[in-house]
Order: C-alpha cells, then structure tokens, then sequence
C-alpha cells in the first residue's frame, strides 16, 4: 500500500513487517525499534521530516528473526518524521513525532 506524504513514498509490508513498532510515538529523546528480519541483513536507515529533507543516515546489520534498537532523536526539533529502512528488495517507513 504505498501512501504519498508530499512526494515521499511510504511502503508498508502487510504480511512480513520488518519494522514490527516503533515506539514511544511521539517521542522527546529516543525511539525504539523492533525489527523481524527473514534473514540476517545489511541495510540503510533514514530519518527524514515529512517534506522529504534527509535529516540522518546510518548502516544497520540486522540480525535475523527479532531484534530491539534505540535510537537518540535528542537532537530533532519536534515535529513529524519518517524512519526508513532501505536494503536489497526492501523498504519501508514509519512515520514518528518527536515533541
């Protein structure tokens, strides 16, 4: 189902969520992340605001099955964010605040 938040594409995976949740959401400092990967994998990670600006990238290795991350997002001015991750025939969003 992609849905566009001006000109971002958002991509959920209904049947194999890698990002399962992300939480709390809004947020002040931190974001936690549980990830379900299928396999163990190398992947890109994004936070964007919603008009598309790339605020943060980073590498990620995944392991495979369930994982937890945190992420500080101290630093973001409050307001609306994406978390993406991109890998090999992967990518997905989930959009967050941060108060």
């Amino acid at each position: 189902l992609p849905i566009s938040y001006s000109g971002i594409q958002e991509t959920y995976a209904i049947n194999h969520p890698h990002i399962a949740s992300l939480y709390p959401n809004p947020s002040v400092d931190h974001i936690t992340v549980e990830f379900n990967m299928s396999a163990n994998s190398s992947v890109t990670m994004e936070i964007t605001d919603v008009q598309g600006k790339l605020i943060r990238t980073w590498k990620e290795n995944l392991s495979s099955g369930n994982s937890t991350h945190d992420y500080d997002v101290n630093a973001l001015a409050a307001g609306e964010y994406l978390l993406t991750m991109k890998g090999e025939h992967l990518s997905e969003s989930v959009r967050f605040s941060v108060k």
